[in-house]
């Protein structure tokens, strides 16, 4: 999900020859998304589609992926992982966001609520790790907290072999 494409003009701005491929269903989101990347200028280097993840038809081409696993409901997890494990270039790195409960009762209740609400599955980081092993990815880790800058978001770490 692109969103409102913040995350990939920041990562075109950082890596000058980045070419970043943003996708996302929702029509709102890719609108201001591309105002965002007029604006930004970067027009040429960032292509946005409306599709979903489950729609992906891409093969070998992409060295990253970021998938918000927050907003992907349990029913088509599994091949929204197929579809970017295809689309990964072999040696390619998937980075699966979902929320971290956090050991606080009311925190974890908050996060569950929050991914419940849009739209995707509160799957704990073990969990998400699990889905990308069956997946067949390797190198599956879960990145510390303080290693992303965002509280209640962990990040999970895989390779397509």
């Amino acid at each position: 999900g692109v969103g409102v494409g913040a995350l990939s003009i920041a990562m075109a701005r950082l890596w000058p020859l980045l070419h970043v491929v943003g996708i996302d269903p929702w029509r709102p989101a890719l609108a201001i998304a591309r105002e965002n990347v007029d604006v930004a200028g970067l027009h040429t280097r960032i292509e946005l589609r409306e599709q979903t993840v489950q729609e992906l038809s891409d093969t070998d081409t992409f060295d990253l992926a970021w998938v918000p696993g927050f907003f992907i409901d349990e029913a088509v997890v599994g091949i929204a992982l197929e579809r970017v494990y295809r689309a990964l270039r072999p040696g390619g790195w998937i980075l699966f966001g979902t929320q971290n409960p956090g050991s606080e009762p009311l925190t974890a209740s908050l996060a569950r609520l929050r991914t419940v609400l849009w739209g995707g599955h509160p799957r704990t980081p073990g969990e998400a790790e699990a889905l990308l092993r069956h997946a067949g990815y390797a190198q599956v880790q879960t990145l510390p907290s303080s290693s992303i800058g965002t509280a209640g978001i962990a990040v999970i770490v895989a390779r397509r072999p």
